[in-house]
């Protein structure tokens, strides 16, 4: 307890709260630059308040995406359903909602889309409805700090893990995952889900088979930090590029300030202020297969920065809209984006 993080009094001792005016970068409808991130987005994250659908990538590359303002519709293929979902499905046909949330991602581009909403399946055709909440971009710090797209299929030497690797493996997974997203809900139960990545292994297994997360720089806001201090709950889908399995980890978690797990995680002379001590209850391998029939990591598929709306501007129109405000604003973000890239840790 000596070193735990409690409430959010503690964790903005540590981590300073966001500019007031980013908070306007979160929009209550999918627009423009939203579109345009869906519209060349190869692969979905899908992740439920309850679990049902489970944290998992969903291809968009042969999914049926219908996609409005206030709406994203889209289907699961059977195969990609998570064990218990089939005995869920009575639950969640057009009855209670329930929160979730979607993480739109680009091949080759760091910044991504994230849209929070409630989540219904819908009669008779079994498709999931979210009604949209919130939607906001997401910087490319992660992406950028794990190499995520860096991958050279013709240079990989990692090996293949199976459903049936024992716990070595399951370390040696650990220690080549550069690259996750974690899942947390607030104590309402209105969930998040945040990209994580490191150049050194985004999770590290302690002897006691306890996991350990370090937080590195982000914009602040530390949102998923804010809800594991409501909720301790969490899952994990890491990836390792070109394999065929990702790793998924259900479990709780508390803020930590250890010293030797902090120093543990330096980069060079930047040691982290904090991170995530997490009890794993439930560790298994589950396919990639939505990540290689989406060509996610084929370099044919990879979209060039100048074909999109550039992060920045994207960002400066949503907190100041597209006048003399927003190209102001425009110029103060550039500058920031850019420091950031420069300096992951």
């Amino acid at each position: 307890m000596q070193h735990q993080v409690q409430n959010e009094q503690q964790l903005r001792q540590l981590i300073s709260a966001p500019p007031a005016l980013l908070e306007k970068r979160v929009q209550t409808q999918l627009d423009a630059y939203c579109f345009e991130v869906i519209n060349h987005a190869r692969v979905m994250i899908v992740a439920s308040e309850s679990g049902t659908p489970a944290l998992q990538p969903v291809s968009l590359a042969h999914c049926q995406l219908e996609v409005s303002a206030n709406n994203v519709c889209f289907c699961l293929p059977e195969a990609d359903e998570q064990p218990g979902q089939q005995a869920d499905k009575q639950a969640n046909h057009g009855h209670s909602a329930q929160y979730a949330s979607l993480y739109f991602l680009i091949p080759g581009v760091g910044h991504a889309l994230r849209v929070n909403g409630r989540l219904t399946r819908q009669q008779p055709s079994g498709h999931w409805q979210l009604q949209v909440k919130s939607a906001y971009l997401h910087c490319a710090r992660a992406a950028v700090r794990s190499g995520l797209w860096d991958y050279d299929a013709a240079n990989s030497s990692t090996a293949v893990l199976t459903d049936s690797t024992v716990l070595s493996d399951r370390k040696e997974y650990l220690q080549q995952a550069m690259y996750l997203l974690l899942k947390t809900c607030d104590a309402q139960g209105i969930t998040s889900v945040s990209p994580r990545g490191d150049e050194t292994g985004v999770i590290r297994m302690l002897p006691d088979g306890r996991l350990f997360m370090a937080e590195r720089p982000g914009n602040k806001v530390a949102l998923s930090l804010r809800n594991l201090l409501q909720n301790p709950a969490l899952e994990l889908l890491l990836l390792i590029p070109g394999q065929p399995q990702l790793l998924h980890i259900c479990g709780s978690a508390q803020l930590t300030t250890e010293p030797q797990l902090l120093a543990a995680c330096a980069i060079g002379d930047k040691v982290p202020k904090l991170g995530l001590l997490i009890e794993p209850q439930a560790i298994r391998f589950t396919s990639a297969s939505a990540l290689t029939d989406a060509g996610v990591f084929n370099p044919e598929h990879r979209i060039e920065a100048k074909q999109l709306t550039p992060f920045a501007k994207a960002l400066s129109a949503h907190m100041s809209g597209e006048g003399l405000m927003g190209k102001a604003t425009h110029l103060v973000v550039d500058q920031v984006v850019k420091h950031d890239l420069k300096n992951l840790y």
